[in-house]
């Protein structure tokens, strides 16, 4: 299966985001960023980015998903995800990761303009914060693969989180939002 063009964002950008919405008042802000972790429930509970929401299907469901036999929302069980996927499916920036990360090879990431509120109002400046790169995120019919694949194909605007080790990452990024807090 030929790979993909993955756009990714850099740990910074999501952790700059991450206070701008929390220092905001603005509802507006935080809808415009949905961020889902696609590794397993397991691993969600022990550690994720504190807005995140656990994207986690079967295997069965995962493969019709990946076929277009099943739409994406009937395979959500989190109420909340699946709420704001449904108010914000083609407005927002959808925000990918899983244990891996993207391999960014010998992509260059800029950040100058990094608000979701300028996201919104201006698609065509995605490049300012966003690097791309051809990469496969760990198989073909990986979840985060799946999913970012089907979620462009809806015409959403979706991005990975950029190769890290995640766990670690996690960590520093949950623990920087309860200081914002």
């Amino acid at each position: 299966m030929p790979e993909t063009e993955y756009e990714f964002i850099t740990k910074e950008w999501l952790q700059s985001e991450l206070r701008a919405v929390s220092a905001s008042s603005s509802l507006r802000d935080a809808k415009n960023l949905i961020i889902m972790d696609c590794r397993s429930s397991h691993e969600f509970s022990e550690c994720h980015i504190r807005s995140a929401v656990n994207f986690s299907i079967p295997s069965i469901m995962l493969r019709r998903l990946a076929a277009g036999k099943i739409d994406l929302l009937s395979t959500i069980k989190s109420s909340e995800l699946k709420e704001r996927i449904q108010n914000g499916y083609k407005v927002s920036l959808i925000v990918l990761y899983n244990d891996v990360g993207v391999n960014t090879g010998n992509a260059t990431i800029t950040s100058s303009d990094t608000s979701t509120s300028n996201l919104h109002n201006d698609q065509s400046s995605s490049m300012d914060y966003l690097g791309s790169n051809s990469a496969d995120l760990t198989g073909s019919d990986s979840t985060i693969n799946v999913l970012y694949k089907r979620l462009k194909q809806d015409g959403c605007r979706v991005v990975s989180l950029q190769e890290t080790k995640l766990e670690s990452e996690l960590d520093c990024l949950a623990q920087k939002q309860r200081e914002i807090e």
